[in-house]
C-alpha cells in the first residue's frame, strides 16, 4: 500500500470512530470506542489480551490509583 493510500485509509477509518461508553471512577476515565469499518481491528482489547495470557494489569505500590502498570507478556 502506498503512503497516500495508507493515509487516506486511516483518515477515512478514523472519521467513523465514536464513543460508546465512558466510565469514570476516582479520577480514572475509560472511553470505549466503536468504529464503522468492516474489518476487525489490528489489536486486542485489554480483556482479550488478558484472557489469552498476553497482558497483565496490576496496581503499583500500595494499591492506590493513579498508578497502574500494564505488562505485555511474551507470546510463547
Amino acid at each position: 500500500m502506498d503512503d497516500q493510500l495508507a493515509r487516506r485509509t486511516v483518515r477515512e477509518d478514523l472519521a467513523t470512530v465514536r464513543p460508546l461508553i465512558t466510565l469514570s471512577r476516582d479520577g480514572l476515565v475509560l472511553v470505549a470506542l466503536e468504529w464503522g469499518v468492516d474489518r476487525p481491528p489490528a489489536y486486542d482489547t485489554a480483556l482479550a489480551a488478558a484472557a489469552r495470557g498476553g497482558l497483565e494489569l496490576r496496581e503499583l505500590g500500595d494499591g492506590t490509583v493513579p498508578t497502574v502498570e500494564a505488562v505485555a507478556l511474551s507470546a510463547d
